[in-house]
């Protein structure tokens, strides 16, 4: 059969050719021309369409793929229930100090029983713990005990081996039936990983240990830590390349629980299920039986339940631990130390802030919540501002001497109402030569330049003279920027 080109058939039998070609149903046969269409043509678009819907059978020779209907569906299997799947690796990432291996020597031990909700509960199996963190007849074994694991079906390094633990040394324990290996921490056990911020190398180095685990249905745990840094994902947080993240299909991430203290939350990420909620549990300090029959204290998983709080809740408390304040908290606290002796000059209150890494917008939020009063000294680049408490002597300093008034502006200047209140005078926009450079960038505001532009607002700010809320701040310099009002007047003062 010939086949006619692409042009020879109408928009609707274009359609449904290329419904056919999907596999979509098709609507009745239908075609654009009218019905004294001449037959020789109807002839020559039915063979067109014939030819563009006919689907050869699926053929693998001279490319080597095949379709999908030859492969064979497959079902997830879990060592724990939607959180550890079988066949893959799995990522457990925490701050320090999180227990992280302490929660994989309670997985390993409950692996060992059978008694882990997912594929082989009820079916003991085979665990191998690698570790470079923690000595095993020190740490790791009384922690085993603690939690019940049966000894004999958990592989460890003998203490005297010599041997490199290969990737083909995985696989064969793999391979003999242990179907948990844990990673204490991952990235030691990587094979020619020399650098862990390399996506390329990071890749490289897990591709064997993500390949064994699929070959044998085993699950890999490594551990990874967690950086700080709020405003960031969670995954965005595991320590080195995003390729460890990419690489797997679960992350188990541990966190402070924000509600119980010392208790943690446990949750689960991933492409495999639903992202889990927090599984809460504590650590207890329990006496653990020594091989020479001695008695010592070690810590020991208690599981408490399911959670109702979320991942992003948990790690903003691991974030911000109770010793580190909130950022507010930490500039109202600055503020009222700063200021507890008497008033101080600003530019001195701004340099000390920065030296306790408290932000600007911080300080001055910090600042108008506790009622600071600014009080200028002078005009122009010789005039200092002073901060206070709202309820100390502004003109005292913190070496308690009296300091001099702030100078006023004489009578002749001020206008003031029947009752002797003083009003401000009317105000007179500056064009931008005169006002000098904003402090931030902001909305357009109202006053005009002599080239008739307009100048940014700085949104949201505080009158260091005055203290009321400004759309706008005017000067030349940081310290000496104030309101339209402010400015007009030290503006007349000085004329």
């Amino acid at each position: 059969m010939t086949t006619q080109p692409l042009e020879h058939l109408s928009d609707i039998d274009k359609m449904v050719w290329e419904q056919t070609r999907r596999g979509l149903p098709t609507p009745a046969p239908m075609h654009n021309g009218s019905d004294n269409e001449p037959d020789h043509l109807a002839d020559e678009r039915a063979e067109a369409l014939a030819a563009l819907t006919e689907r050869p059978a699926p053929n693998s020779a001279g490319h080597g793929f095949v379709p999908v209907s030859s492969i064979k569906s497959e079902r997830i299997a879990w060592l724990w229930d939607d959180y550890v799947p079988l066949g893959e690796v799995t990522l457990l990432a925490g701050m320090e100090k999180a227990g992280k291996s302490l929660l994989c020597c309670d997985l390993v031990a409950r692996v060992s029983r059978g008694q882990l909700d997912g594929d082989l509960s009820g079916l003991p199996a085979p665990a191998l713990y690698l570790t470079r963190e923690d000595r095993i007849g020190a740490v790791v074994k009384p922690r085993l005990v603690l939690a019940g694991a049966d000894l004999d079906m958990v592989m460890v390094e003998p203490v005297d081996d010599d041997k490199p633990v290969t990737t083909d040394r995985i696989e064969a324990a793999v391979a003999d039936g242990v179907r948990l290996v844990v990673l204490d921490p991952l990235t030691l056990f990587l094979n020619g990983l020399d650098d862990e911020r390399s996506d390329l190398r990071v890749r490289g180095s897990m591709a064997p240990i993500v390949a064994l685990a699929q070959r044998h249905a085993a699950a890999v745990l490594g551990i990874k830590h967690l950086n700080k840094g709020e405003g960031r994902t969670a995954l965005n947080r595991v320590s080195g390349s995003r390729a460890y993240t990419a690489a797997v299909r679960s992350i188990l991430m541990v966190a402070d629980d924000p509600n119980q203290e010392g208790d943690r939350l446990l949750f689960a990420q991933g492409n495999l299920a639903p992202s889990s909620g927090g599984q809460r549990y504590g650590i207890e300090g329990r006496p653990a039986e020594l091989d020479d029959g001695t008695i010592q204290d070690h810590p020991a998983i208690v599981w408490r339940g399911e959670s109702s709080t979320t991942l992003a809740e948990a790690l903003a408390r691991t974030d911000r631990p109770e010793s580190d304040p909130r950022p507010g908290e930490q500039a109202d606290q600055f503020l009222t130390d700063a200021l507890a002796e008497g008033r101080v000059l600003a530019s001195e209150i701004k340099a000390m802030a920065a030296d306790e890494d408290i932000s600007k917008n911080t300080l001055d939020r910090a600042k108008q919540r506790l009622g600071v009063e600014s009080h200028r000294e002078g005009f122009g680049k010789g005039s200092k501002v002073w901060w206070s408490l709202a309820d100390g002597d502004v003109h005292k300093s913190r070496t308690g001497a009296l300091e001099p008034q702030a100078v006023e502006m004489s009578t002749s200047d001020q206008v003031g109402d029947d009752d002797g209140h003083r009003n401000p005078p009317d105000p007179i926009e500056p064009h931008l030569s005169e006002m000098g450079t904003y402090a931030a960038i902001g909305d357009v505001c109202d006053a005009p330049s002599s080239n008739g532009h307009q100048a940014q607002a700085a949104p949201g700010r505080i009158c260091p003279q005055c203290d009321h809320p400004t759309k706008n701040l005017y000067g030349i310099d940081d310290d000496n920027r104030v309101c339209i009002e402010c400015w007009n007047e030290n503006r007349k003062a000085t004329s």
